[in-house]
């Protein structure tokens, strides 16, 4: 069983081209989820964050169970591509570097920052670690959002 085609008019799936349409709007979400922190709105800052990574979570799981049991092998998709299957590995490579280390760093700020932060959330003495762990989370989410794309790109769009 298979999903259907996507709608970009690559041969990715639909979920795939589902994924690559909202990279840009989660990270504009994410964005947007900061700036509430600074504007001290920290309960919207920290739901919009929850929401987000629980949105994630299934979209990701949805994507591992596409792409092991549905397809079988992303690179069997991909056989149009231009480039060679180990140029091909080596981004997806990349890729999965930061899409492991975001996953680790973003459930792991998720779970100390609950533990340590009041509800209604406010500032503490765990404010300074909270917002540099945070920028790494989110320039870890641009890279893994910047990689992902570069692999699409590359087993997709540029084919023939």
């Amino acid at each position: 069983m298979r999903l259907p085609d996507g709608f970009l008019g690559t041969d990715a799936d639909l979920l795939m081209d589902v994924i690559i349409i909202a990279l840009p709007v989660v990270l504009g979400v994410m964005v947007w989820a900061i700036r509430r922190a600074r504007a001290k709105a920290w309960t919207t800052h920290r739901n919009t964050q929850l929401t987000l990574a629980a949105l994630l979570l299934v979209v990701v799981t949805a994507l591992e169970i596409d792409i092991h049991y549905m397809v079988g092998d992303v690179m069997e998709l991909a056989a149009a591509s231009r480039f060679d299957p180990s140029v091909l590995q080596l981004i997806l490579n990349v890729h999965l570097v930061f899409s492991t280390t975001t996953a680790i760093v973003w459930v792991g700020l998720i779970g100390w920052s609950l533990i340590r932060f009041d509800n209604p959330p406010r500032p503490s003495a765990s404010s300074a670690s909270h917002r540099l762990w945070g920028r790494i989370a989110a320039v870890d989410m641009a890279l893994t959002a910047v990689t992902g794309l570069g692999f699409y790109v590359a087993c997709f769009v540029l084919t023939g």
